[in-house]
């Protein structure tokens, strides 16, 4: 792995990353390196899983077998991964070529008060879902840390409605987990 010299980074290492990625100065710790493997590796095991589930016995009569769920969690999974990895690539170059300046702005700061906003939102799923039930309670927490995390009120409002009905609808109607329902007893 090429290493630049008189570099001082955290481990005192620095990759040497092609020209498009390095445009400005210190822009080799544009690439985040962890979403790169994090990417990868969820590709790789979404590629074994899927493999694995070839040897699973099939079922007659145009019946879904027992590969069906794992081979597509294991889709969902591989996609996820390259659009890890896409995104990774795609962000480096954007902050490659904008500078060091705007790429604080577009970063996230991860503290302690985002850890515990995302405790308190658990904290609230298990003391309001019963009674509020899952589709509200989820949608709540949603949008309360999209919003926390920079989003604008008027995206995450309907996102977080509609990510509340897609997972109630696929977890409770589809797979049949018992959600509660609260106020939408019906």
């Amino acid at each position: 792995m090429p290493i630049k010299e008189g570099s001082s980074t955290g481990a005192g290492l620095r990759l040497s990353l092609p020209q498009r990625f390095a445009s400005i100065e210190g822009g080799a710790q544009m690439l985040n390196i962890g979403e790169l493997v994090l990417g990868g590796a969820s590709f790789l095991l979404a590629l074994l899983v899927y493999i694995h589930t070839w040897s699973f016995p099939q079922l007659g009569g145009g019946q879904p077998g027992p590969a069906l769920f794992p081979q597509v969690i294991a889709v969902i999974l591989g996609l996820l991964g390259l659009i890890l990895i896409g995104e990774s690539l795609y962000w480096a170059r954007v902050r490659a070529s904008q500078g060091q300046k705007d790429r604080e702005k577009q970063q996230v700061q991860l503290t302690w008060s985002n850890f515990f906003w995302v405790v308190g939102a658990v904290i609230f799923y298990i003391l309001l879902s019963e009674t509020l039930g899952f589709v509200i309670t989820a949608a709540v927490i949603s949008f309360v840390l999209m919003t926390r995390l920079g989003v604008l009120w008027f995206r995450a409002l309907p996102v977080s409605l509609l990510l509340a009905l897609v997972i109630f609808w696929l977890f409770a109607r589809g797979l049949y987990v018992p959600l509660p329902l609260g106020v939408w007893r019906y």
